[in-house]
């Protein structure tokens, strides 16, 4: 059998072409679907994502007033401990002192006469230096014996020993310690 076409190619092609356009043209509203969909998508994303950057600004300025808080506080916090920290050592240096000339006075033998003292001091020592006058040698010997004896005195150091020639014959001298407090 033979199939005779009678429509003529030009209609045919005309409709071949109609149809080629046609579906390029529901392929290109499909791809426009998709890129619409897509472009949707994104705008709503960034949309909820910006309402969730103000939320999470709104929360950290929040914060911040609370950092700097607890840093306000903090920083009061170490002013106080450094008020502390001077009050108690004055509270331990203040008697410093009154231990160290007891404890001066206690080593002193009955025949030594202090005659100046000069001291400079820490938080628990005093350097001492004393130009003073002893009626002996040994009155001498024995004061760098107690001091070195009481365990609080240390090194002592005597300066060069000169003696009058008048009488009551004296014996003049400079000493250097230092004095450890025990508290």
């Amino acid at each position: 059998m033979i199939k005779v076409n009678l429509v003529p190619a030009d209609i045919l092609a005309k409709a071949a072409q109609k149809q080629q356009m046609f579906q390029l043209g529901v392929v290109g509203v499909g791809v426009l679907l998709v890129v619409a969909m897509v472009s949707v998508g994104h705008f709503t994303k960034a949309v909820r994502l910006e309402a969730d950057q103000k939320g999470l600004e709104t929360e950290y300025a929040k914060w911040q007033e609370e950092v700097r808080l607890i840093e306000d506080l903090q920083r009061q916090v170490a002013e106080l401990r450094r008020r502390l920290d001077v009050v108690n050592s004055l509270l331990k240096g203040r008697p410093l002192y009154a231990k160290f000339m007891t404890d001066v006075v206690k080593t002193i033998p009955g025949g030594v006469w202090v005659k100046s003292m000069s001291t400079s001091s820490t938080m628990s020592t005093v350097k001492m230096i004393a130009q003073a006058e002893s009626s002996s040698p040994e009155e001498i010997r024995e004061w760098v014996r107690r001091m070195e004896g009481s365990g609080r005195f240390g090194p002592v150091e005597i300066g060069a020993v000169t003696s009058a020639d008048v009488l009551p014959k004296t014996f003049a001298f400079s000493m250097t310690t230092t004095y450890t407090a025990e508290f």
